[in-house]
């Protein structure tokens, strides 16, 4: 087995399971009927197992669809986060957020709430918040040189 599966393909199953119908699905994916039924069988094909079973009005999941589709959901999403991090760097950004504070400040009187929240402002940041005091940020730029 070549394992020739691609994120397309991927989100085909995951589509297709999402709307249980082959035809609402390909309407979704912006594909004819018969392509997609195609790609589902190449998928099902590579990965030795049906993935669905038809029943009156469209498709259902079968036992190891339901596993493929859990484990395809993550894989996407892990490749959707890698491609934006990559992009990131291309751009000079790392993902990450990071806020630095005052010793003078207390942590205990930063709104937490808000500075997670800061982030989705700035959604080239990433999505991750990293909070440091001056000693912690000093810290870090030491160990970098």
């Amino acid at each position: 087995m070549q394992n020739d599966i691609t994120i397309h393909d991927l989100k085909c199953v995951i589509v297709v399971a999402q709307e249980g119908s082959l035809s609402r699905a390909a309407a979704r994916l912006h594909m004819t009927q018969p392509a997609l039924g195609r790609r589902i069988h190449h998928v099902e094909a590579e990965v030795g197992v049906r993935l669905f079973y038809s029943w009156y009005g469209g498709v259902q999941l079968t036992e190891s669809g339901k596993v493929f589709v859990e484990e395809s959901l993550k894989s996407v999403d892990h490749w959707e986060r890698a491609a934006q991090r990559a992009r990131n760097v291309a751009h000079a950004r790392d993902g990450l957020f990071q806020v630095a504070y005052s010793s003078f400040l207390s942590p205990e009187l930063l709104d937490y709430h808000a500075l997670g929240m800061l982030p989705r402002g700035y959604p080239e940041s990433g999505d991750e918040c990293e909070l440091r005091g001056a000693r912690m940020q000093l810290e870090k730029l030491v160990r970098e040189d």
